[in-house]
C-alpha cells in the first residue's frame, strides 16, 4: 500500500497558521479538528492554500465544546481511530497543534503523544507587542518539538526498571514493545537492546542458557553499536551494563562446565541462586523444589566426575554392599538401577567423596530439608510453605555444602539511569 503523508490539524480563528502547515507538509490527507465556531474557515483555507486545485483527502471533526478539554480530547481520539482503520503507518502522520483553543491543542498533544506521533507547532519569526502577541502574517514558521512520548514516558520507563529488578521478565518485555511501537527512533533503538537483556533473562529464569546467552550478548553488543549514535543516553546505562557482562561470563561458565548435560556444580550453584530468586518474589515453594533440585545435582555432578555415568541406569555391580543388598530386587535391563537421592549420597560417602560425606554427617540436618520439600504443595502435601522456613532450609544447605547463591546476582536497573533516555534536551 502507497504510504499517504498525512495532517491532522486544529482550526482556530486565524487561517494563516493552517495555511503555512498545508503549504510545508504537502499532505496527502487532511484531518481538520475545527470547533463549531471555526469550521467555516475550512473552505477558504483550502482556497488559499491550493489556488491551483485541491486533491488532497479531507475529513473534518467538529468539537462541540472547545473550551471543554474532555469534549476536545473525544473528537481527537475519534480521528486516530478513524487513521487506524484506514490503515495509514504512525510514520506517515504529522500533528499540528497550533490553531484553536488552549483546550483544543491540549487535547490533540496528549491524543498524539499515546499514539506515540511527533508534534509540529507554527510559530513565527515576528510578533506583535514586542514580540509578547500573535505572530506576524507572513512570517510563519514550522517548528517541530521532541517526541512528546519520549518525555511523558517516565511511568513506563520506571515500569520497566521495576518489572526487570523484581524478575517479572515478561511484562518487563511487554513495556519494552509499548514503548517501542511509541516513542521516537531514538528511544525505541534503546528499548529493542533492553528488551533482548530482559528476554535473555527471562530464558535464563526458565533455564535455557544457550538462548539465554545470544540474547544477553545481543543485547550487550546492540548497545553498544547505539553508543556512537547517542552517546550521552547509552553512557548512562553503563552502571547496568557492567553486571551484566559479568553475568554473561557466569553464564558462559555454566555452558562451559558441562556442555551436554548440564550437570555441573556450576549448575547447581546457579540453581541455588534461582531458589533465592524465586524466594525474593515471595514462592517459597517453588525455591525449595530448586533447593532440592540442587541437592540431586550435586549427586550426578559427582558421579560423572567419578563414574562418568549418571545415577540413573548405574551399574549393579559398582555399589557398596550396602546398596547392593536394598536394590537386590530393583535391578533393571543391562544389569543397571535408578538410585535414589540418599542411596546417591551413600555411595558417594564410600568412595570418600567430599559432599558424599558431607550429606551423611548432616543426614539428620537434610532430612529436614527432604521432609519440608515433601509436605510442599510443589511435590507431595498441601502445606505452602512460610519465608522463615525456606530461609531456614537455605542456612542450612549452605551451612552444610557451602554453596551460597549470591555469588550470582541478576543486574539490577537503577530509574535515573533510564528517565532522560531518548529525549533530545537540545544540546
Amino acid at each position: 500500500m502507497k504510504s499517504k503523508k498525512t495532517l491532522v490539524i486544529n482550526v482556530g480563528g486565524s487561517p494563516e497558521p493552517v495555511i503555512e502547515s498545508l503549504n510545508t507538509h504537502k499532505p496527502d490527507v487532511i484531518y481538520f479538528i475545527p470547533s463549531t465556531e471555526s469550521q467555516n474557515k475550512i473552505d477558504e483555507i483550502i482556497s488559499r492554500a491550493y489556488p491551483d486545485g485541491f486533491t488532497a483527502q479531507r475529513y473534518k471533526f467538529v468539537i462541540d465544546d472547545h473550551n471543554n478539554l474532555v469534549s476536545c480530547y473525544k473528537q481527537c481520539f475519534n480521528v486516530f481511530e478513524d487513521i487506524k482503520k484506514a490503515g495509514i503507518s504512525g510514520k506517515d502522520i504529522v500533528i499540528d497543534l497550533t490553531g484553536g483553543t488552549k483546550q483544543m491543542s491540549a487535547a490533540l498533544a496528549l491524543a498524539a503523544t499515546e499514539q506515540g506521533l511527533k508534534v509540529s507547532y507554527v510559530g513565527g519569526e515576528e510578533r506583535t507587542k514586542d514580540g509578547l502577541g500573535t505572530v506576524v502574517s507572513g512570517t510563519e514558521k514550522i517548528y517541530y518539538s521532541s517526541h512528546p512520548f519520549d518525555i511523558l514516558a517516565k511511568t513506563e520507563k520506571e515500569r520497566f526498571c521495576h518489572y526487570f529488578n523484581t524478575y517479572r521478565f515478561t511484562p518487563a518485555i511487554d513495556v519494552c514493545n509499548y514503548v517501542i511501537d511509541k516513542s521516537s527512533q531514538r528511544m525505541s533503538s534503546i528499548f529493542k537492546c533492553l528488551k533482548k537483556i530482559a528476554e535473555g533473562y527471562r530464558n535464563w529464569d526458565l533455564f535455557k542458557f544457550e538462548n539465554s546467552l545470544k540474547s544477553i550478548n545481543s543485547g550487550i553488543n546492540c548497545l553498544n553499536r547505539l553508543s556512537e549514535l547517542y552517546q550521552e543516553d547509552v553512557s548512562r546505562l553503563n552502571d547496568f551494563l557492567k553486571p551484566i557482562k559479568e553475568n554473561a561470563n557466569q553464564l558462559e561458565g555454566v555452558l562451559n562446565a558441562s556442555p551436554k548435560e548440564r550437570i555441573s556444580m556450576e549448575t547447581v550453584e546457579e540453581l541455588v541462586a534461582n531458589a533465592l530468586r524465586r524466594a525474593e518474589e515471595g514462592k517459597y515453594d517453588d525455591a525449595v523444589a530448586r533447593l532440592y533440585r540442587a541437592l540431586e545435582m550435586i549427586a550426578q555432578s559427582q558421579f560423572i566426575k567419578i563414574y562418568n555415568q549418571s545415577t540413573s541406569k548405574f551399574p549393579y555391580d559398582k555399589l557398596c554392599d550396602e546398596l547392593k543388598e536394598r536394590y537386590s530386587g530393583k535391578i533393571e535391563k543391562e544389569n543397571t538401577v535408578d538410585l535414589g537421592c540418599y542411596s546417591a549420597y551413600k555411595q558417594l560417602s564410600i568412595e570418600d567423596n567430599k559432599y558424599g560425606k558431607l550429606f551423611m554427617q548432616n543426614e539428620i540436618k537434610i532430612k529436614s530439608l527432604l521432609e519440608q520439600r515433601n509436605k510442599s504443595i510443589m511435590a507431595h502435601g498441601i502445606t505452602p510453605l512460610s519465608k522463615k522456613k525456606f530461609e531456614n532450609l537455605y542456612d542450612e544447605f549452605v551451612g552444610i555444602f557451602g554453596i551460597d547463591g549470591k555469588k550470582i546476582k541478576f543486574a539490577k536497573l537503577d530509574p535515573s539511569a533510564l528517565i532522560p533516555v531518548g529525549i533530545d534536551w537540545g544540546n
